[in-house]
């Protein structure tokens, strides 16, 4: 029965009013996204709380030894299942490889005997160099569920040798299967603003499987190219550009309304404010346009369109930035070569002068994955890998979404990865000297 004499107490109804309309605004928000033709991670349902998902870092014996620490994960997860938020587990320090397996394994099982049960929200990443690629999967998939699978790959891995012949095989044999393993082989984050220093990046989100630094938080949003062309690849620039500007405008005013989950996401928030703008479909833009990907024209008109995307995502950040202020951890920065030098005056004109060409309101921007230039549908397309140079104009990568490479060769498949590791990783330095500090 309700009783008119027996209000609810005001501060609740506040506090319900203020949820209410930052839910209204964040809807509002993604419905203008989706006008302009951007997707979005986020979930339809905002109660689920399911943002762009999380990555926490797993030291196993850590948390095979310490109950406390083992305690502290335990809650992490049971938190995200529990809010329906997709979770990458980045396992690490699994010992020797004898012992790899074995502690992977008892880590699994102490989680299932804590309440953690299979989940696709659960999602894993291990390296390369810590354990195989066969068993990593069979325990991973047999305790934790159906999530994504990821394994780090460094350099090494890369090269020639029977353990790394035998990595490759593994991920082409299985790549179509339940028990595939994706490879993640970015070591790092590049910013959008050439004054911050790159970051290493050990975990992948959930969403779109971008390498991240662990713990930190992400708005990801996806210009899909092909939707702003007709059936004959022909762009429409217009629409393209105001797609762009939306996803770092919209992007802007959603960091503020989202509920970040955890403190030291929400710490990164406030220095940061990562957006990861994916852009995919550019194999497929060549494809309509019934173009041959290994013409050097055709590479550099694609060069030229991703390097404008850059470009734009790059201005209206900076626009924001002029409209109310720099990135904090922009803000936060300076040479530390003034210090060492004794010159603090000249480097810190020389620092301000720099601030004011390269100030930005969003740390990373630009996402691409290698398998953006591979165009859908059946055949073998190993010669779209002559459009891998393009994505070195990315800020991180993303690994999800790999095709079945039906029709594909193991040497192509390799080669494809080699390819796409190679231009990661040789992406030009010279951050300062480029911004002219």
């Amino acid at each position: 029965m309700l009783h008119r004499n027996n209000p609810a107490p005001r501060h609740n109804c506040s506090v319900h009013r203020e949820e209410n309309g930052a839910e209204a605004d964040v809807r509002l928000l993604l419905a203008e996204l989706a006008g302009s033709g951007c997707g979005t991670a986020l979930a339809q349902d905002l109660e689920a709380k399911n943002l762009c998902g999380e990555t926490v870092l797993v030291d196993t014996k850590q948390l095979l030894s310490d109950p406390t620490a083992f305690d502290t994960v335990r809650q992490h997860i049971a938190r995200c299942v529990r809010h329906s938020t997709a979770l990458t587990l980045c396992i690490g320090n699994l010992g020797a490889e004898s012992a790899a397996v074995d502690n992977l394994e008892k880590l699994c099982a102490k989680l299932a005997e804590a309440g953690i049960g299979r989940s696709h929200l659960l999602g894993t990443t291990a390296s390369a160099d810590e354990i195989s690629a066969r068993p990593y999967a069979l325990v991973t998939r047999c305790w934790l569920g159906d999530g994504s699978r990821y394994m780090t790959v460094r350099k090494d891995a890369f090269a020639a040798g029977t353990r790394h012949e035998e990595f490759w095989q593994y991920l082409w044999r299985y790549h179509r299967s339940q028990w595939r393993v994706l490879p993640a082989y970015s070591d790092s984050v590049s910013s959008a603003c050439a004054l911050l220093n790159d970051e290493h990046a050990g975990g992948v989100l959930p969403a779109y499987g971008v390498q991240v630094p662990i713990s930190t938080a992400w708005l990801p949003l996806q210009i899909h190219i092909p939707k702003f062309a007709n059936q004959n690849g022909v762009l429409h620039g217009v629409r393209l550009e105001a797609a762009i500007e939306a996803s770092v405008n919209c992007g802007e005013r959603l960091i503020e309304l989202l509920p970040w989950p955890c403190k030291t996401m929400r710490n990164d928030v406030a220095m940061n404010r990562r957006l990861a703008i994916v852009v995919t479909g550019l194999g497929e833009l060549v494809s309509r346009q019934n173009r041959n990907p290994s013409e050097v024209a055709v590479q550099r008109s694609m060069a030229a369109l991703v390097a404008h995307i850059r470009a734009t995502l790059q201005k209206t950040s900076a626009k924001i930035a002029e409209r109310t202020s720099i990135l904090p951890a922009l803000a936060k920065s300076g040479p530390a070569i003034a210090a060492q030098t004794g010159h603090c005056d000249h480097w810190a004109a020389r620092w301000q002068s720099a601030l004011q060409r390269n100030a930005i309101r969003h740390r990373n921007l630009l996402v691409l994955s290698p398998y953006s230039v591979l165009p859908p549908g059946r055949g073998n397309h190993a010669a779209f890998g002559d459009l891998l140079p393009i994505i070195r104009y990315a800020d991180a990568f993303g690994f999800a979404g790999a095709p079945t490479f039906e029709g594909w060769k193991f040497n192509d498949f390799k080669h494809f990865h080699r390819r796409a590791w190679s231009l990661i990783h040789n992406r030009s330095g010279g951050a300062l000297v480029a911004a002219r500090v």
